[in-house]
C-alpha cells in the first residue's frame, strides 16, 4: 500500500523545475489544507480499494489492489501551477505501478492557482505475499 512518506519522498527526489524556483512543501492534505500560501503540495490518500483476484491459477495466483491518491498544488502564477503539475505527472509515470488518471487544470482562486491532480498506485501481489 502506498503511503504518505513513499509519495513525498519520490516527489522531493525528483523534483526538476527550472532553476531559482523552490521545491515546494509537502503535506498531508487530511492533516493541514490551505490554499494561502504559494509553493504547496498537499497529498490526500483514499483508503485503500479491496483486494481482487485477477487469476485463479495456482489456487488464487495473482491479486490486484489499487490505492488511490490525489496531489494538490498551489501557486502564485498560472504557468509556476502547470510546470509543477507537469513536473509531478513525469515523476509519477516514471515510478514503477503509478498512474496519473487525470489531468490538472489550475483553478483561480482569490490569490493563487490550485490544481488536483488524481493518481493510484496499482500493487500486485501473488499467493503467499500477504496473510
Amino acid at each position: 500500500m502506498v503511503k504518505f512518506e513513499t509519495i513525498k519522498t519520490e516527489l522531493n527526489t525528483n523534483w526538476r523545475l527550472a532553476p531559482g524556483q523552490a521545491n515546494p512543501t509537502i503535506y498531508d492534505k487530511r492533516l493541514r489544507w490551505s490554499g494561502k500560501y504559494p509553493d504547496r503540495l498537499y497529498i490526500m490518500i483514499a483508503k485503500p480499494s479491496p483486494i481482487q483476484i485477477i487469476s485463479q491459477s495456482n489456487d488464487g495466483g495473482l491479486s490486484l489492489q489499487r490505492n488511490f491518491f490525489q496531489i494538490y498544488g498551489v501557486y502564485a502564477t498560472y504557468d509556476l501551477a502547470i510546470a509543477s503539475a507537469e513536473d509531478i505527472k513525469q515523476t509519477v509515470i516514471e515510478k514503477n505501478g503509478w498512474y496519473v488518471t487525470g489531468d490538472a487544470e489550475p483553478i483561480k482562486t482569490r490569490r493563487r492557482y490550485i490544481y488536483n491532480l488524481p493518481c493510484f498506485a496499482r500493487e500486485i501481489f501473488q499467493k503467499g505475499d500477504f496473510a
